[in-house]
């Protein structure tokens, strides 16, 4: 799992790798940061819209705008995060954890 760094006062998009046989643009995409390891269970745990974006070279990246002015709210603190996606996809909507986000 990959550990993303981002300042307290930026704004700017987290993104991770996804790998997937098909094009998930058309998906809903959405991201939670908790601040514990019980996603399922913790009540503050908040989920944020996030965006599909495909590079050039045919990579599917999940995007979320953190920092002052981004989606999560409240905003992110200093800490570590976990990371955490979901979409829904025929009749699933797994929620896989894809790394961790460190606030300074």
């Amino acid at each position: 799992m990959s550990l993303l760094r981002v300042s307290v006062a930026s704004t700017e998009f987290v993104e991770v790798e996804v790998s997937s046989s098909e094009d998930p643009a058309g998906l809903p995409l959405e991201f939670a940061f908790p601040v514990s390891h019980l996603l399922s269970d913790d009540p503050e745990t908040v989920w944020t819209d996030g965006f599909w974006h495909t590079d050039a070279a045919g990579i599917f990246w999940a995007r979320c705008l953190v920092g002052p002015e981004g989606m999560v709210s409240p905003p992110l603190g200093r800490g570590l995060y976990l990371m955490y996606l979901r979409w829904e996809q025929d009749s699933e909507k797994p929620a896989k954890c894809a790394g961790t986000l460190e606030v300074y």
